[in-house]
């Protein structure tokens, strides 16, 4: 649910220009305008806003995700998403725009003539670093439910109006029942879902809201008091979706890719190969001395009981072009199994499906097979749908503005919890999320 390793380093990604030649002038003209009507936007920006729905129809693929951040990737602070292109260039020395200030430097994108060289959308996702073996339309998973879920439940934003509101960063995973299919492939042992969002929901009548590292749920509940006390408003906790890699971290998919594995036809020499990088450290990830292999019957109880870095450096060492080509299972269509559907597209840091109100003051173990702590609560429900990070907590990302960070670092501060760490659900709060609500059809 909550990862405390879910996002990168602030430090920039430092790519050489390069000056392919652009055909295209439309795309020039888009990206001036939407310089023109925000001086401060990042080239990057400009590009994914303005030039980038022109080149692909969202229709046959789902809307674009926004850049997301995730554990140990080469540590950079992705500025755009260059799998969506070809080589990697600085947007602005690529056009000639002349383009200063914050966004400008580093900005990654695609260097080979946009619009006749982009990438198959339907091919490239947040689920993944490599190309997809298939679209996500495509993709499918089995889950048996042997009791129906708890009931979601719908609250307005004015239900939250007067209290403080702590963001409560999460993985996208489902909820409910177990995972026995990814795609055609079954699984030998059915993977429990927890959650995720759902988690709320799912055992708030226990008595508890949420769930993380005791670490985690110890500064989450000191905070709460905190607020409270300084406040004397209650503290509510907006379920914050972290990037769609996030996942890794958890049981979700450990359990999903050790069961894959058996059945995936590995070679000794590939599964030896992987071993050697699990076994060796690397620019990304510590050394796991104590990896039992990837083909060991102990593999999956190994990675459950193990931390969770263990089990991010698992997948995403799998997720890598290498494996992939060797047979590996689709981690993809692994973490698209274990993903609530309605937070595939999200950008990071949506906020809203569930929300709860926290009690600091119940903390004890909790159910969830990766995060053994819990706090305690009630589901208050959610907005039905989920609210940008910038409309849910305006406050927030206007401070790390004023700081100076730049909008694609927003990420990283949340889940490294920089001050501010809260939002007050004031008036001018809920106006905001109000008519954010009913342009969207609320």
């Amino acid at each position: 649910m909550s990862d405390p390793y879910a996002f990168g380093s602030l430090a920039p990604a430092d790519m050489p220009s390069q000056q392919p030649a652009l055909q295209d002038a439309n795309v020039i003209a888009l990206l001036r305008q939407a310089m023109a009507r925000n001086p401060a936007m990042g080239a990057s920006q400009a590009f994914m806003g303005a030039v980038a729905p022109h080149l692909a129809d969202p229709a046959t693929y789902g809307p674009r995700p926004a850049p997301t951040m995730e554990p140990n990737e080469a540590g950079k602070v992705p500025t755009a998403d260059p799998r969506m292109l070809g080589g990697a260039a600085d947007v602005g020395s690529l056009l000639g725009l002349g383009i200063g200030g914050p966004g400008a430097t580093g900005a990654k994108i695609g260097a080979v003539a946009v619009g006749r060289a982009m990438r198959d959308p339907a091919l490239w996702h947040g689920l993944s670093m490599v190309k997809l073996p298939r679209p996500i339309s495509e993709m499918s998973s089995g889950r048996l439910v042997q009791q129906a879920p708890t009931a979601e439940r719908l609250i307005s934003p004015e239900a939250l109006e007067g209290g403080i509101l702590l963001p409560g960063l999460g993985d996208r995973s489902a909820v409910g029942g177990s995972l026995t299919h990814v795609g055609e492939t079954p699984l030998q042992t059915p993977v429990p879902l927890q959650g995720g969002h759902g988690y709320m929901a799912e055992n708030s009548p226990t008595g508890q809201v949420w769930a993380s590292a005791k670490q985690v749920i110890s500064t989450m509940a000191n905070r709460a008091k905190m607020l409270s006390e300084r406040e004397g408003a209650p503290v509510y906790l907006p379920y914050t979706a972290m990037g769609e890699r996030a996942v890794d971290f958890s049981h979700h998919m450990s359990d999903t890719l050790a069961d894959m594995v058996g059945s995936a036809g590995v070679s000794r020499a590939q599964a030896k190969a992987f071993n050697e990088k699990m076994l060796a450290p690397s620019t990304d990830f510590k050394a796991d001395p104590n990896f039992p292999g990837v083909m060991s019957k102990n593999l999956r109880e190994y990675l459950a009981s193990s931390p969770g870095a263990i089990r991010n450096k698992f997948a995403k060492l799998m997720d890598t072009r290498e494996m992939q080509q060797a047979g590996f299972p689709s981690v993809a269509e692994a973490r698209f199994a274990v993903t609530d559907p309605r937070l595939l597209h999200e950008p990071t840091g949506a906020a809203g499906m569930s929300i709860s109100r926290l009690d600091p003051n119940v903390v004890g173990p909790s159910a969830h097979r990766t995060y053994n702590t819990g706090i305690g609560g009630e589901y208050l429900g959610g907005f039905g749908q989920s609210v940008p990070k910038e409309v849910m907590y305006p406050n927030i990302i206007d401070a790390y503005r004023k700081q100076g960070y730049r909008p694609d670092q927003y990420d990283y501060l949340m889940g490294r919890g920089a001050a501010p760490v809260f939002q007050k659900a004031d008036p001018q709060w809920l106006e905001g999320i109000m008519k954010y609500l009913r342009g969207q059809g609320r």
